[in-house]
């Protein structure tokens, strides 16, 4: 085949056989301009929640604990375990968890934790991956009250709701998350980690 025939065909060919723009919705090599995708409220919340667990644990004396425990009232047969960092004399506490059964579930947040003698509160603010028939929103109020059986041991209630019931939001469901379980609990850092927020009498 001649030569001059060749380059007519590789130049026709040039021009009729361009590549895909960038910005093509048909390209799909890796060359195609990447998309960014914004941060779920799930990944923000989860980042809020355990970056500061692992900012404060190389440099302050905490009290962690571990629990484990079972829906007593709406959801029998979900169990769930939890994770609680509390720095040392202070009253912030960050929590995460999750659960499966019934209904699978996790969560992240923060919220403010006294005591006094045996007995602790905390209240705060969670954010659950999932809306069920329980919480109804993602957003939930989260409630932790302990009784100190030993050294290292809490019998633990947890509640999770949004509070439709008192606020009346909307017609969402507000059955709410009621865990009733043990926690281990233990000291890490140095020093001895603040549980009393109320003077020694009411």
């Amino acid at each position: 085949m001649p030569i001059r025939i060749i380059n007519r065909r590789i130049s026709r060919c040039r021009k009729s056989c361009t590549p895909f723009p960038p910005d093509a919705p048909g390209r799909t090599d890796s060359a195609a301009t990447p998309t960014r995708r914004a941060l779920s409220p799930a990944q923000v919340a989860r980042a809020a929640c355990l970056v500061p667990m692992l900012l404060l644990a190389r440099t302050a004396a905490a009290v962690i604990s571990i629990g484990a425990g079972g829906d007593v009232l709406y959801a029998p047969g979900t169990y769930a375990l939890f994770l609680n960092y509390r720095p040392q004399a202070q009253h912030l506490v960050y929590f995460a968890g999750g659960w499966r059964g019934r209904y699978h579930d996790e969560f992240y947040g923060a919220g403010y934790h006294c005591g006094y003698g045996r007995l602790s509160l905390s209240f705060g603010i969670a954010y659950l991956a999932d809306e069920t028939a329980i919480n109804g929103t993602r957003w939930n109020f989260a409630f932790h009250f302990g009784y100190l059986l030993g050294r290292h041991w809490d019998l633990s209630y947890r509640h999770f709701s949004n509070g439709n019931f008192m606020f009346h939001w909307d017609n969402r469901p507000n059955l709410g998350w009621n865990f009733l379980g043990i926690d281990y609990r233990f000291d890490v850092g140095s020093g001895k980690a603040q549980r009393t927020c109320l003077p020694q009498r009411w």
